[in-house]
């Protein structure tokens, strides 16, 4: 298997940023894009694309088009154009979505449904696996 590179994501080229030093709890909506460098709580949902920069956090469900994550995400993940996992991002939860690509290094803990909406697949809401 060869190590996949991704394309650098730009701040400049982003249209909202969540800097490093905000901590925000609720429900984060939003069109274009956005890049979280601080921490989010709750949901995010998006008609655009989410980055999660190296050092953020977010503890939400999500919903967007597309996620572009080189820090953390816990929570489920759907994206309905594709999920890029950078060498330094960690996703703890299930994930749906057409495409995926990981670089060496990355962390996905969950399930992956390629396609389509984890609880739509099994007609069930998806079940977590239970803490040690």
């Amino acid at each position: 298997m060869s190590d996949r590179r991704l394309a650098e994501f730009d701040d400049d080229s982003i249209d909202t940023v969540l800097g490093e030093d905000v901590e925000f709890e609720g429900d984060v909506t939003f069109e274009r894009s956005l890049i979280v460098k601080g921490d989010v709580k709750g949901t995010v949902t998006a008609s655009g694309i989410l980055y999660v920069d190296e050092r953020a956090t977010v503890s939400a469900q999500v919903e967007v088009e597309r996620l572009r994550c080189k820090g953390r995400v816990t929570g489920d993940v759907t994206a309905r154009a594709g999920v890029e996992l950078y060498s330094t991002a960690t996703v703890a939860g299930d994930v749906a979505t057409p495409e995926l690509a990981m670089e060496s290094g990355s962390r996905l803990n969950g399930r992956c449904i390629m396609g389509g909406d984890p609880a739509a697949e099994s007609g069930d809401p998806p079940a977590l696996p239970e803490p040690a």
